[in-house]
């Protein structure tokens, strides 16, 4: 384990001119003074960790920054002052020049305090700074941590974690500079992914699942070339094969066999059982879905008549759309709170997609469901088995939130036999909506 030394500018006498116009100034090695900005109160010192080797030490910046206190790494290592004492003449001579650099970041630090340039960063940007800057002296996660601070979706945030557990993996956990990720690493990575198998379920992983990795890859290195991290963009030109992407679509029969599972009180399962059965009713996708609250549901009497409708602007839409939702739809929902409060609370709190999807499968085997399915797949199995059943292209795109209808075209290759004999489930999907 590392600890504090507590050495404040311990740097050497020989660097410590510190003292503006007053010439080099010799001071003990623990205890340097430091130079008061002119501007600020702020100052920047110096301190170092002592590394798991007890011959090394790394550096950091101090200083207080908007009434906090704010460390940054220099990413700099020298010797330590026992280890020094057994250091071959070169070895000494790169430590000279590593304290150095080390002094030049600091100085450079403290004029950025004194020219108030850095009070104008909030201190979520600071912090993104930091990890930048490490970045560039050598590791590249933590610039790819700094990118995905700014995605407050959660499910985006998701993948690119994901994204980040399968680079680790590649990389075999090592630290990977900037510089080193060039096109060979970029193909590298891309031809890693079409190899690599589901830790679930022992399978290639799918095209979808690559094909986001990748492109989560580039949009980080894309950022790190505007912010001049790196000058040329290693991902030009790199795509992934192209396959065709076989989706799994339940048919009527196993969507009846999940629904008589009747999970309402299993404490491990409910939520998600209920969820997967809504979205078979209403084609939403995971992130819609795990996002709703009771706000985005609307009642109202029609003659004698209950009708309940869903209305909610989807993911990859721009319009809101409405939804009419059945008598199993609604009873899937649970408890309709009244209360203005209640209404803001989510329907269906799952906790993450990657979890829900593990869950769903487990719910499947219950069900006797040979096939891999997701939470996509009631998506899909919703509008091939409506366009098998007679529904409209135009109808299904309604509901499905497709801005295209050539996008809503591509799921009539999924019907199958029974799908031709859908009507029936039709009425349970859509109600009056057809």
């Amino acid at each position: 384990m590392s600890r504090e030394t507590g050495l404040f500018f311990g740097i050497t006498p020989y660097l410590c001119s510190l003292e503006s116009n007053q010439g080099q100034k010799q001071v003990n090695s623990t205890k340097l003074e430091t130079k008061k900005p002119t501007n600020t109160k702020q100052k920047v010192r110096l301190f170092s960790n002592l590394n798991a080797d007890g011959k090394t030490q790394s550096w950091y910046l101090y200083y207080r920054y908007g009434g906090n206190r704010e460390r940054f790494a220099v990413g700099i290592s020298t010797l330590t002052d026992e280890a020094l004492q057994t250091a071959s003449p070169a070895e000494k001579i790169s430590n000279e020049e590593l304290l150095r650099q080390i002094e030049a970041i600091r100085g450079a630090k403290e004029k950025e305090l004194v020219n108030a340039t850095i009070l104008e960063i909030s201190p979520e940007e600071l912090r993104a700074e930091k990890k930048r800057a490490k970045a560039k002296a050598g590791d590249f996660f933590p610039y790819y941590d700094s990118y995905i601070e700014n995605k407050t979706e959660d499910n985006t945030r998701k993948q690119y974690e994901n994204t980040r557990k399968y680079l680790e993996e590649y990389t075999n956990g090592k630290a990977v500079g900037l510089n080193k990720i060039d096109r060979t690493f970029v193909q590298g990575f891309a031809q890693w992914l079409c190899k690599r198998q589901s830790k679930q379920t022992k399978k290639p992983l799918s095209a979808n699942t690559r094909s986001v990795a990748l492109r989560n890859l580039k949009s980080v290195l894309r950022e790190a070339v505007v912010q001049g991290l790196i000058t040329n963009d290693p991902t030009q030109g790199i795509s992934l094969p192209k396959g065709k992407t076989i989706r799994a679509v339940l048919s009527i029969s196993e969507v009846q066999a999940l629904q008589s599972l009747e999970l309402w009180a299993d404490s491990r399962y409910s939520l998600v059982w209920r969820a997967f059965l809504f979205c078979c009713n209403v084609g939403l996708r995971y992130s819609d879905v795990s996002s709703i609250t009771f706000e985005n549901i609307q009642h109202r009497k029609a003659g004698a008549n209950e009708v309940y409708t869903l209305t909610l602007i989807q993911k990859k839409g721009a319009k809101p759309n409405t939804i009419a939702l059945n008598a199993f739809a609604v009873r899937l929902l649970g408890e309709i709170p009244k209360s203005r409060k209640e209404r803001g609370r989510k329907v269906f709190p799952l906790t993450s997609n990657e979890t829900s999807n593990n869950h769903l499968r487990a719910i499947a085997q219950l069900a006797g469901i040979a096939k891999d399915i997701t939470f996509h797949t009631a998506r899909h199995t919703l509008a091939s088995q409506a366009l098998a059943g007679g529904a409209t292209l135009k109808t299904v795109q309604t509901v499905l939130g497709h801005s295209s209808i050539q996008t809503t075209a591509e799921y009539l290759h999924n019907t199958d036999a029974e799908g031709r004999r859908a009507v029936d489930m039709l009425n349970d999907i859509y109600g009056n909506n057809d």
